[in-house]
This record gives C-alpha cells, structure tokens and sequence, in this order.
C-alpha cells in the first residue's frame, strides 16, 4: 500500500529551520534533530518543557466515534486539534505502551523531511537501525524476521559505501516503515479512532470564541485564521439547526410577501443575510468573530449538556473551511433570487439548503 507524502511532525524543528540555507547547514541540523529527538523521543509529539513528565493518565470516552474524513496522516501531520491532535495520540501511544512504532514512523518522517548529506546521512542511518531495527534494540519495532533481515542488509549496504562516492538513498527505511505505519494504522490508531483522549474541547471552544479576553493565549495572525477541525457533533449539529430553521423563516416569510423590517428589507432577507454572514465568518476564522457560534457555545450548548450529551462523537472534516464558504455562496444566491423575485431560483437554492441543514442537525451523515 502507497504511504501518504511525508512531512515534518510536530517536533521538528520548525522555528530553528528558518533562515537554514546551505546545504550543510541544513545537514548538520538535521543530524542534530535526530540525536536530540533519539535522546528523548517524546519529544515527537510533547513539547519540549514537559518531555519528561511521566505517562499521566487519560480520560477517555466510552464510546466515542468520529465522523467523517479522519486518517492517520492527519495526526502525524499535526492538522486536528483536540482531541484528535498528535500529542494526544502520542500520550494514548504511551498509555498503551506501544510508542515505538509511532516514534518509529515519525523519526523516518523526520529523516525523509530533513535529507542529512554525507557522514550526517550514514550517521543517521546508524542511529535509526541501531535504535529501532536490530534485534534487541531499545526501541525495537515489531516486524517480520524476514524484513529486519532484509532492512539490516540495506543498511549494511548503505554503510559500507565511500564517503567520497556515497549516494543518499533516502527510501533506505521504506519497506520497514511501510509495514510498522500499516500496522499503526490498523491497530493502535483503530483503538484510538473509538476511545479518544477527551481533553475539555468545550473549554477550548470557548477560549477560542473569546480570544480578546484572553490575553496570554491571543492567536497569531497565522492561527486567527483557522477553523477548527475535529468539531463536537453538538456544536456541529446546532450550528446546521439554526441555519435550517433561519432558512425555513425566510422561505415563509418569503411565501407569505414577507414581513418588512424597514423599506424592502424584509425578516425573511435579514434571516438569509446572518446565514450568509455567519457562514463565511466560520469560514474565515471559524467561531472568533461568529456570533451564530457564541450563541451555540454559550446558551445552547450548555442546556444541552444539562441532559448528559457529552463530547463523545466529533465531526473530522478537512475541507469544512470550503464547505462553510459554499455555504455562504447559496446563501448569497439565495438573496439576490430574492431581490430580484425569482421565485425558481429562490426556491430551488433554499429548499435544498434547509433540507441539507435539517439532514445535518439530525444525522451522522456529515
């Protein structure tokens, strides 16, 4: 099975990367990644002034199920946010004491990512082998008796070559990388999928609605403009709830001749016109400058976990941010149709999009 395109995982180095050019600049920091993240390997996915905190343990849901696009490859890229990020998958590895294979796959990441030239490269494959190829090694990974034959001897062969002539055969790991990745994603990663680390997603859903008021976690201008990703089902299913039903009261009061607020502008365009501009501000920075989300989060949210619904089940979807945007597009469609009394376009946009959002609001088909 192709593997997904490797990247740097968190750890990496990246604020030190910058403004690295030469080559062997890039070499030597390289191969100093490695020995540091060799020394103390939780590192990979902790931060560096608690990678010595011993295993904590984890509060992990009963049931908990994750909806949508949500892969291996997320995680070992750092894209989620709690509870699905690589810090809790890596401190679940720990609980389960089953870590080397994920520090395994993310070294080799690391190794791709980096490229270390000459005696920086064999010194590298001299510290991944030793460390988690030969048998008896400390961080030992579980393959096959055939395979860590075969992988030793691509390793020898790579070592013996003249450091004058040397060729950097940066695929050395593959096949070996291969088979630990899959067996990380078919075990250790399918446990997780269904017992994730739960670790106050609503406190962080609020602190990111009110980012002014707070002011050591204030998002750069980089991190403002993100949206969240994994969503709680409840969050998710209230923000669809309230669009379907601001659209069902445009579409009657649209029906009807409309109410009007002020001149032409009727209750049924000032219903469309927050469903467009709640949509694109989720879009653009997800819940900070959404007052659709302060109202799910604040009031909604905590009556409905009163009845006991929990963050058991999350949404996981990359493309949210373009699903959000599209959102506003209909919506935007949606009103000029009704500017300009086209009742076929102002119908066929708004029954369909008030039937998606109820479909969404009480369904798992997200």
């Amino acid at each position: 099975m192709s593997q997904p395109p490797l990247s740097r995982p968190r750890g990496g180095g990246t604020a030190e990367w910058r403004g690295v050019t030469t080559a062997s600049k890039r070499s030597r920091l390289a191969q100093k990644r490695i020995v540091e993240v060799m020394t103390s390997p939780c590192l990979l996915w902790r931060d560096a002034d608690d990678g010595e905190v011993p295993r904590a343990p984890l509060k992990l849901g009963a049931k908990v199920s994750v909806l949508g696009q949500f892969e291996l490859k997320c995680v070992l890229e750092n894209q989620m946010a709690p509870p699905l990020d690589l810090e809790t998958f890596g401190r679940y590895c720990e609980s389960e004491h089953s870590e080397e294979n994920l520090i395994y796959v993310l070294i080799v990441r690391m190794f791709l990512d980096f490229e270390p030239k000459r005696e920086d490269y064999l010194d590298a494959v001299r510290l991944i082998s030793d460390e988690y190829i030969a048998e008896g090694s400390t961080h030992e990974v579980n393959i096959s008796g055939e395979l860590r034959k075969k992988q030793l001897e691509d390793v020898r062969i790579v070592l013996d070559q003249d450091l004058n002539d040397i060729v950097e055969d940066y695929s050395v790991f593959a096949k070996s990388y291969s088979e630990v990745y899959s067996m990380l994603r078919r075990d250790t990663f399918f446990r997780f999928k269904r017992t994730v680390a739960l670790n106050g997603r609503v406190t962080a859903a609020r602190n990111a609605a009110l980012w002014c008021c707070y002011r050591e976690q204030t998002p750069d201008c980089g991190s403002f403009f993100t949206v969240p990703n994994p969503t709680n089902v409840v969050h998710y299913r209230l923000y669809r709830l309230i669009a379907a039903i601001l659209n069902t009261v445009a579409l009657v009061d649209y029906g009807t001749g409309g109410l009007e607020i002020s001149g032409d502008f009727t209750l049924g365009l000032l219903c469309l016109t927050v469903n467009c501009a709640t949509n694109l501000l989720r879009a653009i920075c997800g819940p900070r400058l959404d007052p659709i989300s302060f109202i799910v989060i604040f009031l909604f949210e905590p009556v409905v976990r009163h009845f006991g619904i929990w963050e058991t089940k999350f949404v996981s979807n990359k493309s949210r941010r373009w699903g959000e945007a599209m959102s506003a597009a209909w919506t935007a469609i949606v009103i000029v149709g009704v500017a300009l009394q086209e009742d076929i376009v102002v119908y066929i946009f708004a029954v369909s999009q008030t039937l998606t959002g109820f479909i969404h609001a009480f369904s798992d088909d997200k």
